[in-house]
C-alpha cells in the first residue's frame, strides 16, 4: 500500500484554513514546514519564529481522494486568481511509518512519567512509561500545544472523570489515566484516532479509557477535567457543549492555540468561564479556567 503526500507552499495568513480544507478531504496528517523541512513547531535557538510563507505537506489515502480532487479543494480556499504551486509525490507506507516511528524519543511528564513510543526504553528506572504507538492519528507529545496539555495535566490535581476532546493517538488520555482519572472519555472523528487511542490503552493494561466519536458521547455525563487541543475555530464553536460538559468547579484546558486568537477564545468562554490561566510555548498558548459553581 502507499499514500499519497500533497506538498503546497502558501502564506501563513491561509495556512489555518487550508489545513483544515485538507483535513476535510480526509488527511491522514498535516505538518505546517518552513525553510529547510524545519517543522515551524521547532525553531532553532534563538530564533524568533515568523514564517511569512509556509508549506503545507499532507498524506492521503489514494484510494479515497484523488490528485484533481485535492487541486479543486486548494483553489476553493483560496480563491478565484491565487495560484499555487501543488506538488504530488507516492509514499511507501513502510517508509513512511518508520521514518516517523524513529524520530520519536521518550518525553517526561511530571515526576517520573514518562510518555515512552513503541521500541524505545524508558531512561528512569522505577518510572512509569506510557508505551505510544502514534499511527497515523495525530500525537506524540513533541508539538507545542500536546506539550503544554501533558505538563498542565501533570501540575494539577487528580483528573477525576475526564473528557478528551479530539484524542488523536490518546497521549493526554493515556497520561491522565496514569496520573489517577477514574475514568476518561477520548472523542474524536477521525477513526484512526479512535483506533490508535483503542490500541494504545490496550497496550498499556488501561481499562478507565472509552473512545468513541462526539455523536456517541453519553448526554449525561459531567466531567472534574475537560481538555480539547483542536483549532481555535472548533473551540469557538465548542464552547457551549465543552463547558456544559464540566461538573461545578471542574477544570477546562483548551490548545492548539495561536496567540494572536486568545481573546477570541477568552470571550467565546466568557458566559461560563474564566480562562485566567495562560501557558505559552512559540507561537502556540494553552488557556485554561475553572468552571463557576
Amino acid at each position: 500500500m502507499h499514500w499519497l503526500q500533497l506538498e503546497v507552499q502558501v502564506g501563513s495568513a491561509d495556512a489555518e484554513a487550508l489545513g483544515e480544507a485538507l483535513q476535510a478531504m480526509g488527511a491522514l496528517s498535516v505538518d505546517y514546514l518552513a525553510a529547510g523541512d524545519r517543522s515551524v513547531l521547532e525553531p532553532a535557538p534563538g530564533e524568533t519564529p515568523l514564517w511569512p510563507e509556509l508549506r503545507l505537506r499532507a498524506l492521503f489515502d489514494p484510494a479515497r481522494v484523488a490528485e484533481d480532487e485535492l487541486r479543486l479543494a486548494v483553489a476553493a480556499t483560496l480563491g478565484a486568481g491565487r495560484q499555487a504551486d501543488l506538488q504530488f509525490r507516492r509514499i511507501e507506507e513502510r517508509d513512511w511509518l518508520g521514518a516517523f516511528r524513529a524520530s520519536l524519543q521518550p518525553l517526561r511528564v511530571g515526576e517520573g512519567l514518562w510518555i515512552c513510543p513503541s521500541g524505545t526504553r524508558c531512561p528512569e528506572a522505577g518510572g512509569i512509561a506510557l508505551r505510544l504507538d502514534p499511527g497515523l492519528a495525530f500525537g506524540s507529545g513533541e508539538h507545542p500545544t500536546t506539550a503544554m496539555c501533558l505538563e498542565w495535566l501533570a501540575e494539577g490535581p487528580t483528573p477525576g472523570r475526564m473528557l478528551d476532546y479530539g484524542c488523536g493517538s490518546g497521549i493526554l488520555a493515556l497520561a491522565a489515566a496514569a496520573l489517577g482519572a477514574v475514568e476518561v472519555v477520548a472523542v474524536d472523528r477521525d477513526p484512526q484516532a479512535l483506533a490508535a487511542t483503542t490500541a494504545n490503552a490496550g497496550a498499556n493494561d488501561i481499562d478507565c479509557i472509552r473512545a468513541c466519536r462526539p455523536e456517541a458521547l453519553p448526554g449525561a455525563l459531567r466531567f472534574d477535567t475537560v481538555v480539547a487541543n483542536i483549532l481555535s475555530d472548533a473551540l469557538i464553536e465548542l464552547a457551549p457543549l465543552l463547558c456544559g460538559r464540566l461538573a461545578p468547579g471542574g477544570r477546562l484546558a483548551l490548545s492548539g492555540v495561536l496567540a494572536s486568537q486568545a481573546e477570541a477564545l477568552r470571550a467565546a468562554y466568557a458566559p461560563w468561564i474564566e480562562l485566567s490561566e495562560r501557558r505559552q510555548r512559540n507561537d502556540w498558548i494553552l488557556l485554561a479556567g475553572f468552571m463557576r459553581d
